[in-house]
């Protein structure tokens, strides 16, 4: 079980340098870790019963799915996740996110747009 937790709040079991081992890491091991591909998770929480929403807050994990433009990037295959770090009244907002713009296994810092929001 300790085991378990511990490879949870690292991001073991994401595959390394991911958006999704990223936010993992991140958020504390909070995410479960049958997610799966960035892609899946607004679905996964909502069937979880975690919020979703439209509206940036901080803290609360962005998503986007294949293809889907980020605020001049656009999302991989496989969708993207991040995690708010700064929220403004005009709806723009700022992430963190490993495998974006610093590259694989890194993160990095950015402003970005569109999405939908997990709340956890």
């Amino acid at each position: 079980m300790v085991l378990g937790l511990l490879n949870q709040k690292y991001g073991i079991g994401f595959s390394d340098g991911e958006c999704t081992r990223g936010v993992s890491i991140l958020k504390d091991g909070r995410v479960p870790l049958n997610w799966g591909d960035a892609r899946f998770w607004t679905a996964n929480a909502q069937k979880s019963g975690i919020p979703t929403g439209i509206k940036p807050a901080v803290g609360a994990i962005v998503c986007w799915q294949p293809r889907e433009n980020m605020g001049g990037f656009m999302a991989g295959p496989y969708g993207h996740v991040a995690v708010v770090t700064s929220a403004n009244a005009d709806g723009s907002y700022n992430i963190k996110e490993m495998n974006g713009i610093a590259g694989w296994n890194n993160f990095g810092d950015r402003s970005a747009s569109g999405g939908t929001f997990i709340y956890i």
